[in-house]
């Protein structure tokens, strides 16, 4: 797997995919077994900490702990706050968690597979875009 073919979803996207089935859920299915996905840990923290129950803890552990985990460094938090510096004088205030997986993601060169808007506002982010459906 290429950096630049890399894809990092976003908890929300991991929540609809062990939610429901939906076009989305679908994408990611595709992409993982294209084995194309990656995770890091503030994804895995916000999904456990999202757990309603053993059950589903076990399962989000066994399904993201199955995939390559990118580390975050020194560099992506510092990162990650000069992003946040930079939006904030232009009056957007992102969550913090966002703002470091942004920069995990632009420091190994993945795309963010996500639906929160406020990720096209971070300068220079690759957003995956779920391909249209063919028929």
């Amino acid at each position: 797997m290429t950096a630049g073919n890399r894809v990092l979803a976003d908890t929300c996207v991991w929540v609809a995919y062990f939610r429901t089935t939906s076009p989305l859920s679908e994408a990611l299915k595709k992409l993982i077994t294209e084995e194309r996905i990656v995770t890091t840990g503030v994804v895995i923290l916000e999904l456990l900490q999202g757990a309603k129950t053993s059950k589903t803890k076990e399962l989000i552990k066994e399904t993201l702990l199955a995939l390559p985990v990118l580390e975050t460094t020194l560099d992506d938090w510092v990162l990650a706050g000069d992003l946040g510096q930079v939006l904030r004088l232009k009056g957007l205030t992102i969550p913090a968690t966002d703002l470091l997986l942004a920069a995990v993601a632009k420091s190994n060169a993945c795309a963010i597979f996500t639906t929160d808007s406020h990720f096209s506002f971070v300068p220079n982010l690759d957003l995956y875009s779920v391909p249209p459906a063919t028929v």
